[in-house]
């Protein structure tokens, strides 16, 4: 059974240019919540749905949120709960569970307006395979910071550099993908 629920005790600041709302939302699975932030401006032109990447928080792209708030746009951010599970546990992650939370995302946003997503690294994978599969969605546009399409096919590995990852490359996933973020993990949750 699906269960999706708005949380209605988001936490609110008002800026100097626009309101900050915080808090939990509902999730799809389990009782799943997801941390959402809402940049809310006045006289609103737009919305801006941010998708981080693996191993980041939405923590990261709040100055994004926060020019794009200036500029009277409505900026959405929800750390995806998921990826820290698949990624503490070491298994595979399921896309078409993480784009259920891209789902809960967008219904946060109003329908009277554009809409834009914005995806970063693994993010930018995420929203373009989401789009493929739902492509009936209004989606005024994407923008997208060095998605994660693949290894460029063009790229030729030499010396010592081609042995490294040959050999050793299954053994440096922790050096490539450990941002030394801070994270809070509760077995209960």
């Amino acid at each position: 059974m699906i269960i999706l629920k708005m949380i209605k005790n988001l936490q609110v600041n008002q800026m100097a240019d626009y309101k900050v709302m915080r808090g939990y939302i509902g999730g799809y699975g389990d009782e799943l919540r997801l941390y959402y932030t809402k940049f809310d401006p006045p006289n609103k032109k737009a919305s801006l749905c941010i998708v981080h990447g693996f191993g980041e928080h939405q923590g990261r792209f709040l100055h994004i949120a926060d020019i794009f708030a200036k500029l009277n746009n409505v900026c959405c951010l929800i750390d995806f709960k998921r990826i820290w599970i698949f990624w503490r546990s070491k298994r595979i992650l399921n896309f078409r569970r993480i784009t259920k939370d891209i789902e809960v995302l967008l219904r946060q946003v109003s329908k009277d307006l554009p809409l834009f997503l914005y995806g970063h690294t693994m993010g930018g994978l995420l929203i373009i395979s989401f789009l493929m599969r739902n492509s009936q969605l209004k989606i005024r546009g994407i923008i997208t910071t060095a998605p994660m399409l693949g290894f460029p096919m063009d790229r030729k590995l030499k010396g010592i550099k081609y042995i490294a990852f040959k050999y050793f490359g299954h053994y440096m996933e922790d050096l490539v993908i450990n941002y030394k973020t801070q994270y809070y993990w509760n077995e209960q949750e």
